[in-house]
């Protein structure tokens, strides 16, 4: 009877002591491998995993209007299109709404004169809380509800368009980047600081925030950027890639960017990735074969994760056509 006893205690702890190594195996999977990486073409939101396999074209097909902006958060991705709409649809492709948003657009002073621009769009895209902001690409900062209506097409009132990138967004402010200078303001719209973080000589194309730091891309460099959400410790050659790098995006771990070269004929372009201290450049993680992309936008949990907003930025682009 003893030697039974003793026989189902150890059987015992030997089921909870293989139970238990399960689960610390179980936690211990990166979450990465259901994030993804997307980004914007004319035709619809391009996925990748975050290592950059199993690329699908075409994983969204949000309809006509051109590309221009994506955004993260809660479980939906946001991308706004020519025309002056911004769309969305939940992280696993579903339930496509083409026309969430729709900014009202300025009647023309002169409509005979066809030179005047008048369409307004959101030019790049972020989302915080119950919010989506826009940087408008006739100037200033928009916002509407999350879920649609609420617009405010100038939310904040810039002298300077953020025609260098932005916004983007952390728990209680929003960044937008002129020309020149990094700007920040609170979530609300107050305390407006448009020389927040002054970068003299910098000609901005894309501004990121993740991982308490503020990070840019500057046209016609090979360089990207980084400081403390204070504007202290500025490093201006935070990283070297390989190529022009523009709009960067934060998110599962990394850092990531647009980068690209000019050939003989034509451009070659890719998306690249490091690690947040700097290390680990993979300059070539994913080769693009046409120009025109739009924003990226790194997801850190999936379509089946309770993600908080990714910070992504505008990369500069010419309209086709």
């Amino acid at each position: 009877m003893e030697y039974q006893v003793s026989t189902c205690v150890r059987l015992a702890i030997v089921s909870r002591l293989f139970a238990i190594i399960l689960a610390t195996l179980f936690l211990a999977l990166p979450v990465s491998a259901s994030a993804y990486l997307y980004w914007d073409v004319s035709e619809g939101v391009t996925r990748a995993n975050l290592n950059g396999s199993e690329m699908t074209t075409g994983f969204i097909q949000k309809g006509s209007g051109g590309s221009i902006g994506l955004a993260i958060s809660d479980g939906y991705i946001y991308f706004s299109g020519y025309g002056g709409v911004i769309g969305r649809a939940r992280l696993n492709g579903s339930d496509i709404d083409p026309n969430l948003v729709t900014l009202p657009q300025p009647v023309p002073e002169n409509p005979s004169d066809q030179t005047e621009r008048t369409e307004r769009n959101a030019s790049s895209l972020a989302v915080a809380g119950a919010y989506i902001y826009w940087a408008s690409d006739i100037g200033g900062i928009g916002r509407a509800k999350a879920g649609g209506g609420g617009v405010e097409p100038y939310f904040i009132k810039l002298e300077a368009p953020a025609e260098g990138g932005g916004p983007a967004v952390d728990a209680g402010h929003i960044y937008w980047a002129s020309e020149h200078a990094v700007g920040r303001a609170n979530l609300d719209g107050s305390d407006v600081e448009p020389d927040f973080l002054p970068l003299v000589g910098t000609h901005l194309n894309g501004i990121a925030v993740g991982d308490g730091h503020i990070y840019w891309t500057a046209r016609e460099t090979h360089d990207i950027g980084r400081a403390d959400l204070d504007g202290r410790h500025v490093n201006p050659r935070f990283i070297t890639a390989l190529g022009f790098a523009r709009g960067p995006a934060v998110g599962g771990g990394y850092i990531y960017w647009h980068a690209e070269e000019t050939l003989t004929r034509g451009r070659r372009l890719w998306i690249a990735r490091a690690n947040l201290n700097g290390g680990d450049v993979r300059n070539t993680l994913i080769n693009i074969t046409r120009y025109g992309t739009g924003q990226l936008a790194a997801d850190a949990l999936g379509p089946g994760g309770d993600n908080r907003s990714t910070h992504r930025n505008r990369v500069v682009r010419r309209r086709a056509g």
